[in-house]
């Protein structure tokens, strides 16, 4: 029987992760008595034992995780993150800031983002804050130019609020759009007949 593409990929894939760290702010930790309110995620590290992988099972922390986490990038193939670490993190800064040092790590390859997300919610919760981070460069040329078209909006009479409030989700698709490098002219058909209603 010849291999397929995807028997090889998984293949290579197996054979590139030795080290793992999973992190998740309800984790239980290895040897760690369940008090309640922690998910054990024992079957997990079972599973990555059975493919010879070590996983290393970590409960965020905002005390000292910092430095902790810092020094064990150092350590891993894969970093499977938690999304939701802070209920109150509603930016998700936390672990934005994670992936961002994850990403300049030069040994991790692989970065799985784990979620209990509807799978609704992950274009509004996960990939636009990803995508809105991670085009830095961009979104401070973007800021620059925002105060004069704050001015105009005012010139014409027009609050802030109710600009944002009508415009909002095309505002997002045009940034996804661009991120992307698409044809954005169909979202830019969509504003200017917005605004002519």
């Amino acid at each position: 029987m010849a291999d397929t593409f995807s028997s090889v990929a998984s293949e290579v894939l197996k054979d590139s992760i030795s080290t793992a760290m999973f992190i998740d702010d309800k984790a239980l930790e290895p040897f760690e008595e369940n008090k309640g309110g922690f998910e054990d995620f024992s079957n997990l590290y079972k599973s990555f034992k059975e493919n010879n992988c070590l996983l290393d099972i970590r409960r965020y922390k905002n005390i000292g995780h910092k430095k902790k986490y810092n020094n064990s990038l150092s350590k891993i193939d894969l970093l499977v993150l938690d999304w939701q670490l802070v209920e109150s993190d509603t930016e998700y800064l936390i672990p934005l800031k994670m992936l961002a040092r994850a990403i300049s790590a030069k040994n991790i390859h692989f970065i799985c983002i784990y979620t209990k997300r509807n799978k609704e919610e992950i274009e509004d919760q996960i990939l636009y804050p990803i995508t809105a981070y991670f085009s830095g460069a961009y979104n401070e040329k973007s800021a620059e130019k925002l105060e004069t078209f704050y001015e105009l909006l005012d010139g014409h009479g027009i609050e802030l609020q109710d600009f944002k409030n009508s415009f909002y989700g095309l505002i997002k698709e045009l940034t996804f759009y661009y991120y992307q490098k698409k044809d954005t002219g169909d979202k830019r058909s969509d504003i200017e007949n917005a605004s002519q209603e």
